[in-house]
């Protein structure tokens, strides 16, 4: 895992945390949940996570943007995801996470839906 495989865009009060990974696993979970956390701790609790890159996401990233949502909802803040890759919406039909989310196919429709 290096630096280059998350990148944050800021457009006005929202933050776009962009996964330029193929997969999205236990090995980066932990970095990525510190790094959607230090968004909402910098004022950002509107966070679009793009993992338009990924082709395969696991349980504990999933589990690690759970635990973001839940925390910058208490703030009055929103996660959404933009997954347009069947194969990585599958994951979050199959584990029931369809209702949990926001889910949106490109960026723009993330953003303009805030």
């Amino acid at each position: 895992m290096a630096e280059e495989d998350f990148k944050l865009e800021i457009i006005g009060d929202i933050a776009i945390e962009k996964v330029n990974l193929l997969r999205a696993t236990l090995n980066e979970a932990q970095f990525f949940k510190n790094r959607l956390l230090l968004d909402s701790t910098n004022g950002y609790n509107k966070i679009i996570v793009d993992l338009s890159s990924c082709i395969y996401v696991d349980s504990t990233m999933i589990g690690a943007m759970v635990f973001v949502s839940k925390k910058i909802s208490e703030k009055g803040g929103e996660l959404r995801i933009v997954i347009p890759k069947k194969e990585t919406f599958q994951v979050f039909t199959i584990k029931g996470l369809f209702s949990a989310f926001n889910l949106y196919e490109t960026i723009d429709e993330a953003l303009k839906d805030f």
